[in-house]
């Protein structure tokens, strides 16, 4: 089943000493209804660990249209996007990896957002994800993602 996948950044999240490790977020289209499916591991509190089962910040949304869920990213920050299609896409493996990430904590250097997303997208089909090894920021991550590229930021703003 051809599908759609998604990476949302949001590339001013995680201040360090030299510039922002970044924040992404995950979403794939789901063929069999057309709609979609996105989400993210927000970790609100900033802890650099949150055991499992704790409030990692997950959060999940179907929605009906592409226009839906980018607004939805918009609503919480995200400024960019970059999405490839999938020719043999698994959205049921990817809801179900999604909706585990809910319960499995978050763990800065890895079980992080940018870990999550990598597994809902593998889970959906996506092929050749950059190594989080190499690039273990997702501001870097996000950067070399094979996608094509969409700004959030309304015009008005970005001048």
């Amino acid at each position: 089943m051809t599908g759609v996948a998604f990476v949302f950044c949001r590339a001013e999240d995680v201040p360090l000493p030299f510039g922002y490790a970044g924040h992404v977020g995950w979403g794939f289209y789901l063929p069999e209804d057309g709609g979609f499916y996105c989400g993210s591991t927000e970790n609100p509190s900033g802890s650099p660990i949150v055991f499992p089962g704790g409030d990692n910040g997950w959060w999940g949304e179907r929605v009906d249209s592409l226009a839906a869920m980018v607004d939805a990213m918009q609503l919480r920050a995200y400024d960019s996007y970059k999405f490839e299609g999938v020719a043999d896409a698994h959205p049921d493996a990817a809801l179900e990896v999604a909706k585990a990430t809910a319960l499995r904590g978050y763990f800065v250097a890895t079980d992080n957002c940018l870990d999550h997303t990598r597994d809902v997208l593998t889970a959906y089909g996506v092929q050749n994800l950059p190594s989080t090894d190499e690039h273990p920021f997702p501001n870097s991550w996000f950067a070399i993602f094979d996608g094509e590229l969409r700004s959030l930021i309304p015009v008005e703003q970005s001048v």
